[in-house]
């Protein structure tokens, strides 16, 4: 059960206070002076509707003020919960969560010791070991095969993770309001699923596909 390891995770600080506050400022002149261009109309327009500046390339600038109104209104902590209910990740407890990371394109190999092309496999693979590594609170397919066409790699990355991972894992990038729509659809499928099936796919693929010994390639 994961949640033994709650309030285990790693604390430190890279940067101190004043030089948070520096980021964070410097950061606040950059979305007021050049803005951030949202690639979606319909979000453009959300914020015109709400009283922040859109020009005509769907570059929005923010005052601080309106920042940090949306930052205080934020919750101060929240909670990622995946499949399985026991492995979840507390956020704004000043942990710090460790996680596979995300998209090589190529792998070494230990078999041919060459290194090669991903594949499906791959992110099968990885997604798995990704679950099961206990220093690990999150889970990724973490590497992307360029085989699959980019309209439907989403659906490909997300099948992959409900299907060998229990942890809370990342979605493929939203950047288009389909691949949103799929995403959300998707997610609601799996959290629908009865546990007993979510639990027989997650055995057949610990009997079946991971190999004793495959762990090293990655």
């Amino acid at each position: 059960m994961r949640d033994k390891h709650q309030g285990q995770a790693a604390q430190y600080a890279i940067v101190s206070e004043a030089q948070l506050d520096q980021i964070h400022n410097a950061t606040l002149q950059v979305m007021e002076r050049t803005g951030v261009r949202f690639l979606h109309e319909a979000a453009t327009d959300i914020f015109r509707e709400h009283g922040f500046s859109a020009d005509a390339n769907n570059i929005v600038r923010f005052k601080p003020q309106q920042v940090e109104a949306a930052i205080r209104s934020a919750p101060s902590r929240f909670t990622r919960i995946g499949l399985d209910p026991d492995c979840r990740v507390e956020y704004g407890t000043c942990g710090r969560h460790f996680g596979v990371g995300s998209l090589p394109i190529y792998i070494h190999d230990t078999t041919s010791r060459q290194r090669r092309r991903v594949t499906r496999e791959d992110m099968r693979n990885i997604s798995f070991l990704g679950s099961e590594l206990e220093n690990f609170d999150i889970s990724n397919a973490s590497v992307q095969d360029l085989e699959i066409p980019e309209d439907i790699i989403h659906v490909a990355w997300l099948q992959e993770q409900y299907t060998t991972s229990r942890k809370p894992f990342c979605c493929w990038y939203a950047k288009d309001v389909q691949t949103a729509r799929d995403t959300l659809a998707l997610a609601e499928a799996a959290h629908k699923m009865p546990e007993e099936q979510s639990q027989s796919y997650h055995r057949t693929y610990s009997v079946n596909r991971l190999q004793p010994g495959q762990a090293a390639a990655y």
